[in-house]
């Protein structure tokens, strides 16, 4: 089971990485059917938690080639 529960998690991960959500919620899943109380998956399917107060991040001005100071 221990080995199944890492399959599940390495074919969710790829297929987060593959944009497929539908597909690693899937995965996910199924290891909460073995492991029900798998922190990391359960936080993983609540997804990321806005911090009370917070604000968003700025997007970064993209870095100027060149312009170095004289």
């Amino acid at each position: 089971q221990k080995y199944l529960v890492t399959a599940y998690k390495y074919l969710a991960s790829n297929s987060l990485a593959n944009k497929d959500e539908a597909k690693a919620k899937e995965y996910f899943n199924k290891v909460l059917e073995i492991d029900p109380n798998d922190k990391d998956v359960k936080q993983a399917l609540e997804g990321p938690k806005a911090t009370p107060g917070a604000k968003p991040a700025a997007p970064k001005a993209p870095a100027r080639k060149g312009a170095a100071s004289k």
